[in-house]
């Protein structure tokens, strides 16, 4: 029986060039689209304007579930508010949460899709109108946490693969219609 050996003389030159492109492209790459060739036009995200829709009527509101320890809230999507901005890539939806019969929290929020960030603009008063939120700023969507709404919005309706292929609001509502039963985090929180 011959015995294989894999010495450090053969993946040498291997190990060089891995050494060897991201000093080329101006030093270790940290993000995997951080690399921009020279001759491609400089591209600069910009946020578009957003404009705060009314506040939502129930006959709107679409539920759908979240993986948390909390079974006594309840999470909606107002479908009248749901936006897909194709200029700067943001899902813009009202997102409702009741707790029990009588109390509930309206927002209206982005999800930027390509970063992992959501943003409030606006949160519902108790007259039934939306009020700008004082700081509106980005936000990471965190695995673990109170705002688990946040990640599963992410992960199973507005940005998973499957959403962002579809591209049509009707197509997204139909994820919140329709959710797929293959969920692998369902009934885990993490």
């Amino acid at each position: 029986m011959r015995a294989f050996n894999i010495g450090f003389r053969g993946s040498l030159p291997v190990l060089a060039s891995f050494l060897v492109v991201p000093l080329a492209w101006g030093g270790p790459l940290e993000e995997p689209h951080q690399y921009v060739p020279k001759d491609i036009e400089e591209y600069t995200w910009e946020e578009q304007e957003t404009e705060i829709p009314p506040y939502p009527k129930d006959e709107n509101l679409l539920e759908f579930h979240v993986d948390s320890a909390d079974a006594r809230s309840s999470y909606y999507i107002d479908t009248e508010s749901l936006n897909i901005n194709e200029k700067d890539g943001i899902v813009r939806y009202t997102l409702v949460m009741k707790l029990g019969a009588d109390q509930k929290s309206v927002s209206y929020e982005g999800m930027k899709c390509s970063s992992r960030e959501y943003k409030v603009y606006a949160f519902g008063g108790r007259n039934g109108e939306m009020r700008p939120a004082n700081r509106a700023k980005w936000r990471p969507i965190r695995r673990s946490g109170s705002n688990l709404y946040h990640r599963d919005l992410w992960d199973f309706y507005l940005c998973n693969d499957r959403a962002l292929a579809r591209g049509t609001k009707e197509q997204i509502l139909d994820a919140f219609r329709y959710p797929d039963v293959d969920r692998k985090d369902r009934g885990f929180v993490y």
